[in-house]
């Protein structure tokens, strides 16, 4: 049989508990790319109004070709865009680069050669420390993001310890799997 047809033909409690653990890093990694585009939007709706003066939020058209020319950018241009745009400092710009990384990682490369490795003790290790490690860079970029578009806004930020702890709590969230 052709390998590019191929199932893992078994569910197993070991294989359906790190499923989900890829289904919530992928949920993550989702929120984290939304956040990102959004951030971009403001920054893109703010420069708009102030660099084009015919420019008008009370006209649909503009606003939606504002969207559309928005909605065609990849990861990578909205967080180019909103480091540049908001002076963001290198060691940010460098975690949001790891994040998207860690982003395209999960999505892209994580689940190659997993239905081979999920069953043994060996190979899970592998895959929760690898998705451990992407989670850790995607979690502490999109707390930059959600800080930034917070500012951004004029709303107030959250408390120190929240801040401090939002990193563990959303690796804990995509990485505890109790069934191992």
């Amino acid at each position: 049989m052709n390998d590019y047809f191929s199932l893992p033909t078994e569910r197993t409690e070991f294989s359906d508990a790190f499923y989900s653990a890829i289904g919530r890093g992928l949920t993550f990694a989702t929120q984290f790319e939304a956040n990102c585009r959004t951030l971009a939007l403001l920054v893109g709706v703010k420069n708009r109004v102030i660099s084009d003066v015919t420019f008008s939020l009370s006209r649909p058209e503009d606003l939606d070709a504002l969207v559309n020319d928005l909605q065609k950018k990849r990861l990578f241009d909205h967080i180019t865009v909103v480091c540049r745009d908001l002076g963001i400092d290198s060691e940010s710009r460098t975690i949001l680069q790891k994040g998207r990384e860690a982003r395209n990682a999960l999505a892209h490369e994580l689940t190659l050669g997993l239905e081979q490795q999920v069953e043994s003790d060996l190979g899970r290790d592998h895959y929760v420390d690898y998705l451990r490690r992407l989670m850790e860079d995607l979690a502490l970029a999109n707390l930059i993001v959600c800080l930034f578009s917070l500012l951004a806004r004029s709303e107030p930020l959250p408390t120190m310890h929240f801040i401090s702890q939002y990193p563990c709590r959303a690796v804990n969230w995509v990485c505890e799997i109790n069934d191992f």
